[in-house]
């Protein structure tokens, strides 16, 4: 365990206060989720939502982005062996296991989009 000293300074919250306490921000419908935001200085609303929706919109593109590497190294292994035994005859090896890289990414792509589409649906 160990302790600093913070000094003070002017920080921007957007919640509840829950006696002593902060507590996320609900609206009165419920949807939305729970908003519980911290910015160091002094922000207007609009400018800290604006901030994490920023933050989510970055966020919500690098994971579909990892999710369509993943979906593609994932296909690529599961053709792998038809690449392996198409090797048996030197040029052919290669030239299916690109022909498996296109493939892969297509059907990647294909599914990540429907994937996707599926989300903004529910």
């Amino acid at each position: 365990v160990s302790f600093a000293e913070a000094m003070p300074s002017v920080v921007t919250i957007v919640g509840v206060q829950s006696g002593n306490t902060l507590a996320p921000f609900v609206s009165q419908s419920g949807e939305g989720g729970k908003i519980l935001l911290f910015q160091q200085g002094t922000h207007s609303a609009k400018s800290m939502y604006e901030g994490a929706e920023g933050e989510n919109a970055v966020l919500t593109w690098v994971l579909r982005l990892v999710g369509f590497v993943a979906m593609t190294l994932g296909l690529y292994l599961i053709f792998h062996p038809v690449e392996v035994f198409a090797d048996i005859v030197p040029c052919v090896g290669s030239i299916v296991g690109c022909g498996i890289i296109f493939v892969s990414v297509l059907i990647s792509a294909i599914l990540s989009a429907i994937t996707i589409s599926f989300s903004w649906l529910l």
